[in-house]
């Protein structure tokens, strides 16, 4: 059956919705708010498909009525009925194609028109706006006119739209989930974008989950919205930090990770200056983290009543006259912010009171102190925290009576790590000896061949049918942000592997790869073997290592760990003042300069260590700058050792020609 039509100009009021509509009965899609997206594009573009009509019955109240396109009547009356709509009016001629009366199918039309329509899917309307402002010209606020929605959802699409097209590519072949594809706008540069789609494709042919791609831009970046970004978003500025901007601002990326990590301890720090001036209280310091290992080893005193002079009991009688209005106020609010709003006033002027009656005791605040911490989402303060080392001092005849937790700890306080930081510290240790040992290649081989053959022949091997399969394990890398001398290491460890030879590996056929490797010259295969063994050690400290082999292995290939590894601001910056001002005034016998440095911000007392470190100053005495570099924390350390006159020994038979051979080859 074919319909060919007449079109036919007829004015807006001799217009209804046809009883064959297949619509006219629901009246959904009808409501006000759904039609004024419509009508809004009809306002800009103009009406741009004709109605299909069908002449009504005599007696009706107009002369033709709507078949298809009952939304876009509803529309043209409701900019006929604004008067702020110039050119729409009830007279109005409006394009329809005339249904004759002789055609009996008004029903088949009507819903032909409706159903067969396809709708564009997610990322079509996302390109469709991408494509309405780099060809149409129209800016965000035309767009959001145009459709009648907001600029932010302008936006919102546009960004989306503009993910890189390989990305939206994947998700056109039915590989990339939208809600993936959607998380990809985590960063707002596209090469970035193919760059974390590329890492997170490997092995998985491309399906990403939503999940993973959320995982992999948290852990790199810092949007200027978050909680984080917003507590350093100032002082990064301030400091020429690189941000790439967003559409939607608080979506931007502050792309210095170190910077972010400096300006954080410095808000930190500031904050806890604050918080103590303002509390009368005699130090401050700070965690980037909230750390019970920490804080465990502390002490804390408390506020105590207080007399009010005059003028405070005037002000204090204000404050509770105040709270009895806004009780009254909280009975008839009209509305759950206002009640919130009404609580928090309330709170905050208790707790003003509450600070007004009471106070730290001089003997209390003369060893108290603030603690600033960053939970995550906020800074949180540790009111009259007492330090370990003055803990000891308040149990031996303290006058203070607020005091808990008082007790003398034998272990110094530098050894006191969080286990994210032990866990770090282990990786910077275990990574310096994987580089010493991947250059050992007689070492190497001497460990793997114990560690292979008693692998094979141990009752405890395991085994997969008539075959025995070694089972070998790759040691973590570390943390993901690599930064100061791990960073150093890493290059060093990647140049290396890139001069080894594994053309072998690339060979399909098994055969031809092996007989390859076979052909391969000693010292290559030397190296291979070292650089792999190597790469099997697992993160550890000294003192959680098990193995007499690993620490025998360990003490050979790396005697002393300073000549891979040196302390530096990354370092310092994670442990407490307190740990800071031991390492000065105990380990490197610095005690003066530890004593001028303890009204030091901590920030300063980082970077007094961290250029001592890099280049021991001209004034050291011998003794100190022997100990600045030989100095490691002694869980880091590969050997065991004891002081003694002559210094640091290692508590295993390495033959001094090893540790010189071995030392020469790190160094270089």
């Amino acid at each position: 059956m074919k319909h060919i039509f007449k079109t036919q100009d007829i004015s807006l009021k001799s217009l209804s919705l046809h009883p064959d509509n297949v619509r006219s009965g629901s009246g959904a899609g009808y409501s006000d708010e759904q039609i004024a997206p419509l009508a809004a594009n009809i306002g800009a573009c103009g009406l741009l498909q004709p109605m299909l009509v069908a002449p009504l019955p005599k007696g009706s109240d107009t002369q033709w009525g709507v078949l298809a396109g009952g939304r876009r009547l509803a529309a043209l009356k409701m900019l006929a009925g604004d008067a702020a709509e110039k050119g729409f009016n009830v007279s109005m001629k409006v394009a329809c194609r005339i249904v004759p009366e002789s055609d009996a199918a008004q029903v088949t039309l009507s819903y032909s028109e409706n159903a067969l329509q396809l709708p564009m899917d997610a990322l079509d309307r996302f390109e469709a706006f991408v494509a309405m402002q780099t060809r149409d010209h129209a800016d965000v606020a035309t767009i959001a006119r145009i459709f009648a929605i907001t600029e932010r959802a302008v936006k919102e699409a546009l960004r989306l739209g503009n993910i890189h097209g390989d990305i939206r590519q994947a998700h056109r072949e039915g590989v990339l989930s939208l809600e993936a594809l959607k998380a990809f706008d985590a960063h707002p540069d596209p090469v970035v974008q193919l760059a974390a789609f590329a890492d997170l494709s490997d092995g998985t042919g491309g399906r990403i989950q939503p999940y993973a791609v959320n995982s992999y831009f948290r852990g790199r970046f810092v949007r200027v919205g978050e909680a984080l970004g917003q507590v350093v978003l100032e002082g990064y500025k301030a400091a020429g930090g690189v941000i790439t901007d967003d559409l939607i601002a608080e979506n931007s990326v502050l792309e210095d990770s170190a910077l972010i990590e400096t300006v954080l301890h410095k808000v930190l720090s500031d904050a806890a200056d604050v918080r103590c001036a303002s509390l009368g209280l005699s130090w401050s310091d700070y965690l980037v983290q909230a750390d019970y290992n920490v804080t465990s080893t502390y002490g804390r005193v408390y506020r105590s009543e207080r007399e009010l002079t005059p003028q405070e009991h005037a002000q204090a009688d204000k404050m509770a006259l105040r709270m009895e209005e806004i009780e009254g106020q909280y009975e008839v609010a009209e509305n759950f912010d206002a009640e919130m709003t009404l609580r928090d006033e309330y709170d905050g002027l208790s707790d003003q009171i509450a600070e007004l009656n009471s106070a730290y005791a001089a003997e209390d605040a003369g060893i108290g102190g603030v603690l600033a911490v960053w939970s995550g989402r906020e800074i949180t303060y540790l009111d009259g925290m007492v330090r370990p080392e003055d803990k000891v001092a308040v149990g031996h005849g303290g006058k203070s009576g607020n005091t808990a937790g008082v007790e003398a700890t034998c272990v110094a306080v530098q050894d006191k790590w969080s286990d994210k930081l032990r866990s770090d510290m282990a990786h910077v240790r275990t990574r310096s000896v994987v580089l010493a040992l991947a250059q050992s290649p007689e070492l190497a081989r001497d460990c793997g061949d114990f560690t292979l053959i008693r692998s094979v022949i141990s009752a405890n091997s395991y085994r997969n049918s008539n075959e025995t399969t070694l089972r070998v394990e790759v040691g973590s890398r570390g943390p993901d942000v690599l930064a100061g001398s791990l960073k150093a290491i890493e290059e060093v460890f990647d140049t290396l592997s890139a001069g080894l030879e594994v053309e072998w590996l690339a060979l399909d056929d098994e055969t031809t790869s092996f007989a390859a490797f076979r052909a391969l010259a000693p010292e290559a295969r030397n190296k291979l073997y070292a650089f792999a063994m190597a790469q099997m050690l697992m993160p550890t400290l000294s003192t959680a290592s098990r193995s007499v082999v690993r620490q025998v292995v360990e003490a050979e290939a790396l005697p002393n760990l300073r000549d891979v590894w040196t302390p530096d601001e990354a370092y310092f910056g994670r442990l407490t003042k307190s740990a800071l001002s031991a390492i000065l005034s105990t380990d490197l016998a610095m005690a003066e300069q530890a004593v001028a440095l303890e009204k030091s911000k901590k920030s300063e007392v980082v970077t007094y260590l961290g250029n001592l470190f890099a280049a021991p100053f001209a004034t050291l005495t011998d003794d100190q700058r022997q100990r600045v570099g030989s100095w490691c924390p002694t869980a880091m350390q590969t050997v065991m050792i004891e002081a003694g006159e002559g210094g640091l020994v290692p508590d295993v038979d390495v033959p001094a020609e090893a540790m010189d051979s071995e030392v020469e080859q790190v160094a270089a």
